[in-house]
């Protein structure tokens, strides 16, 4: 039986924290607090995030120690002052919901490209470089709060504690507008900060944030074009599934590509490459 490769990563939420599915288990990251804007979300005891973590784990937790890591969150002021420039993580830090560390370095480098001075560095660049970088990283920090703003988990003081977060007013709009339609490119943050509108509607349906009926205009249009595009949707999927490797030929298509030695050599599907 061939090995599976794990291709997404898997977060479960828990009581009082949240469980992060990894190919190899060699430590438990139990979280201690959460920081959402300017409130700190705490489980009641510490200990208490890490023994439900264990009990997530099961078996692969036995004999391990946890390692408990504080999350310091929040971001520079100015990213950019005189002829210093922070890039990454030393410009701002959000919790690692959404894996945007690496995401953060390329932005600042793109945009510090794009900014690139002259010999003396003028205000107005600087001023700009770091408006840029600042509306990047509190777009990603609202995405996230949304992750528990808009969860309908309220079973405990802990997601309680998070409808009573105190968010922004273009967000707090955003979330009233979006309980009459869905997120659209118009209607979410404006500022570029690496989600569009399709991340917000995936991730709030998927936290049963919807819109409590459909939107007036579709009452005056016919279903058969919409109900031809789900088809054709369909059957190009079908094709798709039925055409393509699968994730593992294809990494052993690539692998044979740089002259790794394979272990399966037989991969009639990897040869449509």
């Amino acid at each position: 039986m061939r090995a599976l490769v794990m291709t997404i990563a898997m977060t479960t939420a828990l009581a009082a924290s949240a469980a992060g599915q990894q190919s190899v288990k060699d430590h438990i990251d139990a979280m201690k607090h959460l920081r959402l804007g300017q409130e700190n979300l705490r489980a009641e005891k510490w200990d208490l995030a890490e023994r439900e973590f264990r009990a997530h784990l099961g078996p692969d937790a036995h004999g391990l120690r946890a390692n408990h890591i504080k999350i310091r969150t929040g971001r520079c002021r100015n990213s950019w002052v005189k002829n210093c420039v922070a890039i990454g993580l030393s410009s701002g830090f959000v919790e690692p919901l959404e894996s945007t560390g690496i995401f953060f370095i390329q932005h600042g480098i793109e945009e510090l490209v794009n900014h690139f001075p002259g010999a003396v560095p003028d205000a107005g660049t600087v001023a700009s470089y770091n408006r840029v970088v600042g509306d990047c990283i509190d777009g990603v920090r609202d995405f996230l709060i949304l992750h528990y703003r808009a969860s309908d988990r309220a079973d405990n003081e802990f997601w309680q504690a998070t409808k009573r977060v105190e968010v922004s007013a273009e967000l707090e709009d955003r979330l009233e507008l979006w309980k009459r339609r869905l997120p659209n490119a118009r209607n979410i943050n404006p500022r570029f900060h690496g989600f569009e509108s399709y991340s917000y509607s995936v991730m709030l349906l998927g936290l049963n944030y919807r819109p409590a009926s459909s939107l007036p205009a579709l009452e005056h249009i016919g279903p058969e074009k919409a109900l031809l595009a789900f088809r054709a949707l369909r059957e190009k999927a079908q094709r798709l599934v039925s055409t393509l490797p699968s994730q593992l030929e294809y990494l052993t298509h690539v692998r044979s590509q740089t002259g790794t030695p394979r272990t399966d050599a037989a991969l009639p599907r990897a040869q449509r490459f």
